[in-house]
């Protein structure tokens, strides 16, 4: 599984297409029971699986079908943080220098 942070978009939308496929076939479900719930062509629901080609609509469309609505509940969702906590994070975050090694020069 790629870290996304350091994914292009490119292997973000394969790696989700990757998922989603999985999905499906652990559920038990073929591409024609899918596409026909999801509202989409067979074909399109194909390409979203293999190449992770298709519209944000498609996409989401394919979600809900799968019954993982509940999973993008999450996304982006901006998390609120105590002054404490930032605190805290700002002393784990501050740079600390090596020990110097003993100088080999007499």
């Amino acid at each position: 599984m790629p870290e996304f942070a350091l994914a292009t978009e490119k292997e973000i939308r394969a790696e989700l297409a990757l998922r989603l496929r999985k999905r499906r076939l652990a559920k038990g479900l073929s591409l024609e029971t899918l596409a026909e719930r999801a509202g989409i062509g067979r074909t399109t629901l194909q390409r979203l699986e293999t190449k992770g080609d298709c519209t944000f609509e498609n996409f989401i469309r394919a979600v809900v079908a799968l019954g993982l609505a509940q999973e993008l509940q999450e996304l982006f969702v901006l998390k609120a943080f105590s002054i404490a906590q930032l605190e805290k994070q700002a002393e784990l975050s501050k740079r600390t220098r090596a020990p110097r090694q003993p100088s080999l020069k007499k």
